[in-house]
């Protein structure tokens, strides 16, 4: 049997001028807004080496005047003894100093709570330890059965992620992956996302929730605070391994977060794919609807829904398609026509007869006869802006290749549309109307 031991109220910081650092209220203060903010549980140590065990857990941090209490939680029955045996003195304190964790950064931030021995601490004036072991502290020894204690699990099933990260269920659907299970080494303090998550999941996890500002809060808010046993802990656990792994540095955390448009294509074909496979499943049972084995009402249900979602990711493949090619088009009035025209094109006949001579005729899709449509009207619209240029207005990038020419064309066109005689001073009028041209102009 174990037995571990809670001791309440110890003093573990105050105010004052400590390791040439200077701590007001203010600083405690601070530190007490960020403890349940920052996603870990400070630990308590023996000593200040680092990369010890954990002796305990540091909770219910708050000010009292000018120190900081808080409750040492969960310490072995052997570091109780060696307490209570006086073995151990005053707490020391590690504090973190513009502490950086998604994005925000905290001016104090509580580290650890270390107990000293035979080590003077830098604060003064705390109590010790094992002062809190008499009628002023509170002591609370629980023993615990070595086969009760179980480390937690958060499981997140199939079903709860599609409320979460509809993306990511697809992700992990295609993969036939039925549950994510975090799983806790503390008690449930903290949670590790597991290694064997599936990659493109985990992936799209991350990407659902990035940038690193406001992670936490989009996670909590996604649904997860409503499908998830401990939302708080899945949050954090998430934001933590998306971190380690570099899937919120900030060159990939745009701050206007857009996908790229492969990245959408790419999610809305595997949500296609899956849903796809859905459909394939429910027709697959439509055996069971005619011998009348099966729950006819659901399975019909399933079916409607799979297909009308499969119909409005395809659609909305469709109208990107569309926007991208509109765009592309050089004549902006035209755009609306166009738009038109695909839209009556993607949701029509499969194939048309088609040729842009005139002659033999084939079967083409209706898409494709409005590609060729933008393509012409392209051309058309680059002959119109030369045909511009050569009478005087202006020209398109590139025609400048001879400046001497283009300055003596527009010299003579001004001499006869101001009526000036002397070509000088037209000429100086055409270059200080065009500062590039004069540029060009000097270069010759």
């Amino acid at each position: 049997m174990l037995t571990y031991a809670d001791i309440r109220n110890a003093e573990i910081f105050a105010t004052g001028k400590h390791n040439d650092a200077e701590y007001t209220k203010e600083d405690l203060d601070k530190m007490v807004d960020a403890f349940d903010e920052v996603g870990f549980i400070p630990p308590l140590k023996k000593g200040h080496p680092e990369g010890q065990r954990a002796y305990g857990w540091v909770r219910n941090l708050r000010r009292v005047g000018e120190k900081l209490l808080a409750d040492l939680m969960d310490i072995p029955e052997v570091v109780y003894q060696e307490i209570k045996e006086k073995g151990w003195g005053s707490p020391s304190a590690e504090i973190y100093w513009d502490f950086e964790r998604g994005g925000k950064i905290w001016p104090r931030v509580l580290k650890a709570v270390a107990l000293l021995g035979g080590d003077i601490p830098a604060v003064a004036g705390l109590k010790p330890i094992y002062d809190n072991l008499t009628s002023r502290g509170v002591v609370k020894v629980h023993p615990t059965e070595i086969k009760e204690v179980a480390m937690p699990i958060i499981t997140v099933t199939l079903e709860q992620m599609k409320t979460v990260c509809p993306p990511c269920a697809v992700k992990m659907a295609a993969l036939n992956f039925k549950a994510i299970k975090l799983h806790s080494s503390d008690g449930g303090k903290t949670y590790a996302f597991p290694g064997d998550m599936p990659p493109e999941a985990f992936d799209a996890l991350c990407a659902k929730f990035a940038p690193t500002e406001g992670f936490r809060t989009r996670c909590m808010e996604s649904g997860a605070g409503a499908e998830v046993d401990d939302p708080g802990a899945f949050c954090n656990a998430l934001e933590t391994a998306c971190m380690e792994q570099g899937k919120l540095a900030e060159r990939q955390a745009a701050k206007t977060h857009a996908k790229s448009k492969e990245e959408s294509d790419m999610e809305k074909d595997a949500q296609i794919a899956a849903l796809q496979a859905e459909v394939e499943k429910y027709e697959q049972q439509s055996e069971q609807i005619k011998t009348g084995t099966g729950d006819v009402a659901k399975l019909k249900t399933d079916l409607a829904t799979a297909q009308a979602e499969i119909a409005k990711v395809t659609d909305e493949r469709r109208q990107e398609r569309i926007a991208g090619k509109v765009s592309g088009l050089k004549v902006p009035a035209l755009r609306p026509h166009i738009q038109a025209l695909y839209e009556a094109a993607t949701n029509g006949a499969k194939v048309v007869k088609f040729t842009e001579t005139g002659k033999d005729a084939k079967d083409t899709a209706p898409e494709a006869v409005v590609d060729a449509l933008v393509v012409a009207l392209n051309k058309q619209a680059e002959r119109l802006f030369t045909e511009f240029a050569k009478s005087g207005q202006a020209r398109t990038e590139g025609e400048l290749d001879n400046p001497a020419d283009e300055v003596d064309r527009r010299t003579k066109l001004y001499m006869r549309e101001k009526n000036e005689k002397d070509y000088s001073i037209a000429r100086n009028a055409v270059l200080d109307a065009d500062p590039d041209l004069k540029e060009a102009y000097a270069r010759t």
